[in-house]
Protein backbone atom coordinates (compact mmCIF):
# COMPACT_ATOMS: atom_id res chain seq x y z
CA UNK A 1 0.00 0.00 0.00
CA UNK A 2 1.64 3.58 -0.89
CA UNK A 3 0.21 6.18 1.17
CA UNK A 4 1.42 10.14 1.37
CA UNK A 5 3.40 10.48 -1.93
CA UNK A 6 4.73 7.01 -1.54
CA UNK A 7 7.61 6.52 -4.15
CA UNK A 8 9.17 3.05 -5.56
CA UNK A 9 12.13 3.72 -8.11
CA UNK A 10 14.42 2.93 -10.09
CA UNK A 11 17.00 5.37 -11.75
CA UNK A 12 19.83 3.73 -14.11
CA UNK A 13 22.48 6.21 -15.79
CA UNK A 14 23.14 9.49 -16.15
CA UNK A 15 20.97 11.82 -18.52
CA UNK A 16 23.12 11.96 -22.04
CA UNK A 17 25.58 8.78 -21.08
CA UNK A 18 25.03 4.95 -21.36
CA UNK A 19 23.61 3.24 -18.72
CA UNK A 20 21.87 -0.23 -17.51
CA UNK A 21 18.56 -0.62 -17.19
CA UNK A 22 16.84 -0.11 -14.01
CA UNK A 23 13.72 -2.75 -13.42
CA UNK A 24 11.44 -3.00 -11.00
CA UNK A 25 9.47 -6.23 -10.57
CA UNK A 26 6.68 -6.45 -7.83
CA UNK A 27 4.34 -9.65 -6.91
CA UNK A 28 1.86 -8.87 -4.25
CA UNK A 29 -1.82 -9.77 -4.13
CA UNK A 30 -3.12 -6.33 -3.70
CA UNK A 31 -1.50 -2.99 -4.93
CA UNK A 32 -3.34 -0.34 -3.70
CA UNK A 33 -2.71 3.36 -3.34
CA UNK A 34 -4.88 6.55 -3.07
CA UNK A 35 -5.43 8.35 -6.03
CA UNK A 36 -4.95 12.01 -4.71
CA UNK A 37 -2.05 11.57 -2.81
CA UNK A 38 0.20 11.11 -5.53
CA UNK A 39 2.37 7.93 -4.62
CA UNK A 40 4.00 6.83 -7.94
CA UNK A 41 6.08 4.05 -8.85
CA UNK A 42 8.63 4.91 -11.57
CA UNK A 43 11.24 3.63 -13.48
CA UNK A 44 13.87 5.87 -15.55
CA UNK A 45 16.73 4.62 -17.51
CA UNK A 46 19.14 7.01 -20.01
CA UNK A 47 20.57 4.69 -21.82
CA UNK A 48 20.97 4.16 -25.89
CA UNK A 49 18.27 1.49 -25.81
CA UNK A 50 14.81 1.55 -24.19
CA UNK A 51 15.27 0.21 -20.84
CA UNK A 52 13.69 0.38 -17.13
CA UNK A 53 10.79 -1.68 -17.25
CA UNK A 54 8.24 -2.52 -14.87
CA UNK A 55 6.38 -5.69 -13.97
CA UNK A 56 3.45 -5.89 -11.44
CA UNK A 57 1.42 -8.81 -10.73
CA UNK A 58 -1.22 -8.69 -8.37
CA UNK A 59 -4.76 -9.81 -7.89
CA UNK A 60 -6.01 -6.45 -8.14
CA UNK A 61 -4.34 -3.34 -8.29
CA UNK A 62 -6.51 0.13 -6.74
CA UNK A 63 -5.97 3.73 -7.12
CA UNK A 64 -2.95 3.85 -9.34
CA UNK A 65 -2.55 3.01 -13.01
CA UNK A 66 -0.27 3.14 -15.85
CA UNK A 67 0.36 6.44 -17.26
CA UNK A 68 3.25 7.96 -20.10
CA UNK A 69 3.78 10.62 -18.07
CA UNK A 70 3.93 11.58 -14.30
CA UNK A 71 0.79 13.59 -12.89
CA UNK A 72 -0.46 15.24 -9.85
CA UNK A 73 -1.95 12.08 -9.51
CA UNK A 74 -0.74 8.07 -8.22
CA UNK A 75 1.03 6.59 -11.25
CA UNK A 76 3.15 4.00 -12.97
CA UNK A 77 5.86 5.10 -15.18
CA UNK A 78 8.70 3.91 -16.66
CA UNK A 79 10.86 4.87 -19.91
CA UNK A 80 10.49 1.09 -20.63
CA UNK A 81 8.04 -1.10 -20.66
CA UNK A 82 5.49 -1.58 -18.02
CA UNK A 83 3.30 -4.77 -17.42
CA UNK A 84 0.59 -5.56 -15.26
CA UNK A 85 -0.44 -9.10 -14.46
CA UNK A 86 -3.57 -8.93 -12.64
CA UNK A 87 -6.67 -11.28 -12.38
CA UNK A 88 -9.49 -10.57 -15.14
CA UNK A 89 -12.41 -12.50 -12.70
CA UNK A 90 -15.56 -11.79 -14.39
CA UNK A 91 -18.02 -10.93 -11.61
CA UNK A 92 -21.18 -12.49 -12.91
CA UNK A 93 -19.20 -15.75 -13.82
CA UNK A 94 -20.19 -17.46 -10.37
CA UNK A 95 -24.01 -16.28 -11.23
CA UNK A 96 -26.48 -18.72 -11.60
CA UNK A 97 -29.01 -18.47 -14.53
CA UNK A 98 -31.93 -19.05 -13.33
CA UNK A 99 -35.02 -20.46 -15.19
CA UNK A 100 -37.35 -17.96 -16.95
CA UNK A 101 -40.17 -19.89 -16.09
CA UNK A 102 -41.04 -19.23 -12.24
CA UNK A 103 -41.24 -22.10 -9.74
CA UNK A 104 -44.69 -23.35 -8.45
CA UNK A 105 -43.70 -23.36 -4.36
CA UNK A 106 -45.91 -24.83 -2.15
CA UNK A 107 -46.79 -23.11 0.95
CA UNK A 108 -45.59 -25.26 4.02
CA UNK A 109 -48.09 -26.62 6.10
CA UNK A 110 -46.49 -26.77 9.52
CA UNK A 111 -46.26 -22.84 10.16
CA UNK A 112 -48.26 -21.70 13.11
CA UNK A 113 -50.61 -19.16 12.41
CA UNK A 114 -52.91 -17.49 15.62
CA UNK A 115 -56.17 -16.79 15.02
CA UNK A 116 -55.66 -12.97 14.71
CA UNK A 117 -53.01 -13.50 11.78
CA UNK A 118 -55.44 -13.77 9.18
CA UNK A 119 -54.12 -13.16 5.41
CA UNK A 120 -55.57 -12.88 2.53
CA UNK A 121 -54.36 -12.54 -1.60
CA UNK A 122 -56.81 -10.22 -3.88
CA UNK A 123 -56.39 -9.57 -7.51
CA UNK A 124 -57.87 -6.71 -8.27
CA UNK A 125 -58.56 -5.51 -11.94
CA UNK A 126 -60.42 -5.51 -15.01
CA UNK A 127 -61.34 -9.33 -17.04
CA UNK A 128 -59.84 -12.61 -16.22
CA UNK A 129 -56.95 -14.46 -15.58
CA UNK A 130 -55.64 -17.05 -17.46
CA UNK A 131 -56.21 -20.74 -16.51
CA UNK A 132 -52.11 -21.08 -16.70
CA UNK A 133 -49.40 -18.25 -15.62
CA UNK A 134 -47.75 -18.60 -18.58
CA UNK A 135 -50.55 -17.57 -21.26
CA UNK A 136 -51.19 -14.31 -22.37
CA UNK A 137 -54.00 -12.18 -22.17
CA UNK A 138 -56.68 -12.88 -24.93
CA UNK A 139 -58.97 -10.15 -26.26
CA UNK A 140 -61.58 -12.59 -25.77
CA UNK A 141 -61.54 -12.22 -21.78
CA UNK A 142 -64.87 -10.78 -20.69
CA UNK A 143 -64.51 -7.39 -19.50
CA UNK A 144 -66.27 -6.04 -16.45
CA UNK A 145 -66.58 -2.95 -15.88
CA UNK A 146 -66.30 -0.76 -12.42
CA UNK A 147 -69.30 -0.20 -10.42
CA UNK A 148 -69.80 2.93 -8.97
CA UNK A 149 -72.10 2.75 -5.55
CA UNK A 150 -74.32 4.90 -5.20
CA UNK A 151 -74.15 7.56 -2.39
CA UNK A 152 -77.04 6.63 0.69
CA UNK A 153 -79.06 9.13 1.85
CA UNK A 154 -79.37 8.93 5.55
CA UNK A 155 -81.85 11.40 6.24
CA UNK A 156 -84.44 9.72 4.11
CA UNK A 157 -87.92 9.59 5.86
CA UNK A 158 -89.26 6.58 7.31
CA UNK A 159 -93.07 6.20 7.23
CA UNK A 160 -94.51 5.43 9.88
CA UNK A 161 -96.18 1.70 10.22
CA UNK A 162 -99.38 1.40 11.69
CA UNK A 163 -100.86 -1.24 13.49
CA UNK A 164 -104.08 -2.46 14.20
CA UNK A 165 -104.35 -5.17 17.36
CA UNK A 166 -107.05 -7.33 16.80
CA UNK A 167 -108.12 -9.94 19.82
CA UNK A 168 -109.80 -13.25 19.58
CA UNK A 169 -111.86 -14.41 21.76
CA UNK A 170 -112.24 -17.96 21.99
CA UNK A 171 -115.77 -18.92 21.67
CA UNK A 172 -117.05 -20.83 25.21
CA UNK A 173 -117.74 -24.46 25.40
CA UNK A 174 -121.45 -24.72 26.94
CA UNK A 175 -122.94 -28.00 27.68
CA UNK A 176 -126.14 -29.58 24.77
CA UNK A 177 -129.79 -28.47 26.69
CA UNK A 178 -131.99 -29.21 23.43
CA UNK A 179 -131.56 -31.33 20.57
CA UNK A 180 -133.66 -30.51 16.92
CA UNK A 181 -134.04 -32.64 13.72
CA UNK A 182 -132.62 -31.49 10.81
CA UNK A 183 -134.32 -31.25 7.23
CA UNK A 184 -131.87 -34.37 6.67
CA UNK A 185 -133.48 -36.19 9.46
CA UNK A 186 -129.87 -36.36 11.13
CA UNK A 187 -130.29 -35.01 15.17
CA UNK A 188 -128.67 -31.42 16.04
CA UNK A 189 -127.48 -31.03 19.82
CA UNK A 190 -127.87 -27.26 20.69
CA UNK A 191 -127.28 -25.04 23.38
CA UNK A 192 -130.55 -22.48 22.86
CA UNK A 193 -132.62 -23.12 25.58
CA UNK A 194 -135.55 -22.09 23.11
CA UNK A 195 -135.29 -24.86 20.68
CA UNK A 196 -138.36 -27.23 20.96
CA UNK A 197 -136.68 -30.76 23.11
CA UNK A 198 -136.53 -33.91 20.66
CA UNK A 199 -138.68 -36.47 21.98
CA UNK A 200 -137.89 -40.13 21.39
CA UNK A 201 -141.45 -41.86 20.26
CA UNK A 202 -141.05 -45.46 21.25
CA UNK A 203 -143.82 -47.54 20.47
CA UNK A 204 -143.72 -50.32 23.02
CA UNK A 205 -143.86 -53.96 21.73
CA UNK A 206 -147.07 -55.71 23.10
CA UNK A 207 -146.45 -59.03 23.93
CA UNK A 208 -149.31 -61.67 23.74
CA UNK A 209 -149.28 -64.38 26.43
CA UNK A 210 -150.03 -67.92 26.19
Amino acid sequence: MLRHQGLISATSGVAGSNGLDGNIDINTKFLVAVPSENSDIIANGFGRTPGSNIQVSASKIFGTQFRKQQSSESDIVATGKVTLNTLDVDPNSSLVQLPTTPVDTQVAQGCYSPDYAQNRFVIAGRGGLPPNPQDILTPDAPQIDWVSVKPTNNNRSIPPVTTNPTTSIPKRIVEATGATLNAKGQIVLSANSSAAPYTFRHNPIQCHGR
